[in-house]
């Protein structure tokens, strides 16, 4: 299958395609963001505890936040090393899926029938696997978390001669328009703005007409025919000499 822009995975120092996130990619992260920001939080009482054991009240204040900085460095560097992760052995075109350093399940490529996932961090991979008794999901989280870890599920697909999704950025692209969209039928309905297919794909053009049908509706501009009316004015208009 020829890709527009091929797929680049990370690779365990086997060689073997990583599906997802690897436990440094996202242990990094937390290390030097998310663990500071919670280490912030209980400073003042790890100092505390501290200087009841003893320790000077200077040195508290800094033995303190970096204690719970390592505590909790090693914590995610364990947790995420415990995690169920899913490779892929080109050599053998074998799959397999390993909770820490123990491997739990092995299948033949052949047995992939399909391989999904969104490209927003969070979301997660469902492969779909035609084994003998009945069909089986593996689940791998966080198969958006970048461009690498999203690159292996297209590897997989790849490999299993499956439709291959295009890169995590373009998807990602697509789902904030398609986002920003619904964000804007929705501003649309709520002052009766009839809707143009055009709006998808120009911005500009939804964000002019939108402005001109609220100046209408504070009754700055004129209406137009087909603008929506504001609520009484219609009734008041009758009224009018």
């Amino acid at each position: 299958m020829t890709l527009d822009a091929p797929p680049t995975p990370r690779r365990t120092r086997a060689g073997a395609i990583l599906v997802g996130p690897s436990w440094r990619a996202r242990w990094v992260p937390f290390v030097a963001l998310g663990a500071p920001i919670l280490t912030l939080v209980v400073t003042p009482l790890s100092a505390a505890v501290l200087q009841q054991l003893g320790v000077p009240e200077g040195w508290s204040w800094l033995l303190g936040p970096l204690t719970v900085w390592a505590l909790l460095a090693v914590w995610a560097a364990l947790l995420l090393g415990l995690a169920v992760r899913v490779v892929f052995e080109p050599t053998t075109r074998r799959l397999q899926r390993w909770r820490g350093p123990l491997r739990r399940d092995e299948v033949g490529i052949d047995r992939v029938v399909w391989a999904i996932g969104g490209p927003g961090r969070g979301d997660a991979a469902r492969i779909g696997l035609e084994v003998p008794g009945e069909p089986v999901d593996w689940w791998v989280g966080s198969i958006g978390w970048d461009d690498a870890a999203f690159d292996g599920l297209r590897a997989l697909q790849d490999a299993a001669h499956l439709p291959v999704d295009p890169p995590r950025s373009q998807l990602a692209a697509r789902a904030r328009a398609l986002r920003r969209t619904d964000a804007h039928r929705a501003a649309a309905e709520r002052v009766g703005m009839p809707w143009r297919e055009e709006y998808a794909h120009d911005e500009r053009a939804f964000l002019a007409e939108y402005d001109r049908v609220r100046r209408v509706l504070g009754g700055l501009e004129p209406a137009l025919p087909g603008d929506p009316v504001r609520p009484g004015r219609a009734h008041a208009t009758t009224l009018d000499p």
